[in-house]
């Protein structure tokens, strides 16, 4: 494998791809919201249960690129214990840190941000993250 190849699928990208967080179909789920990507087929599906306005448990199912799932696995693992304005402010944060200033960030995020120099990557790493902040703005307004 190449250099530039192991730097986009870094060791945490593939763990988190191969043992995803919450990787489980739960069609009972307080919200479910489908995340998809029509140009390159990502598509999972995020199951979120509330619980005095809290998420109690978060889920993902579906298929997509190590990346994206990856991506989406760091997002579940993230959202426990978050109300709705928190998980909002921890994705707007994740996004900044993955575009703009990942010095700071955890590893994962260091190693996700890494997908933003190949074209047509970036989606990959946001889709999830994007889809489930624009569920919260609708929601919050």
């Amino acid at each position: 494998m190449s250099e530039s190849l192991k730097k986009l699928y870094h060791d945490l990208i593939m763990d988190h791809q191969r043992n995803p967080v919450g990787f489980k179909k739960r069609d009972e789920a307080d919200i479910v919201i489908d995340a998809y990507n029509p140009v390159c087929g990502d598509k999972f599906t995020l199951y979120l249960d509330l619980e005095n306005n809290k998420v109690s448990q978060a889920s993902f199912h579906g298929y997509g690129c190590a990346l994206s799932k990856a991506a989406t696995s760091l997002l579940m693992a993230s959202l426990p214990g978050k109300n709705l304005e928190q998980c909002q402010q921890l994705i707007e944060s994740y996004l900044y840190e993955l575009r703009y200033d990942s010095s700071g960030a955890e590893e994962i995020v260091k190693a996700l941000s890494v997908a933003l120099k190949y074209p047509g990557r970036e989606q990959c790493v946001v889709l999830s993250w994007e889809t489930l902040l624009k569920f919260i703005e609708a929601r919050l307004t």
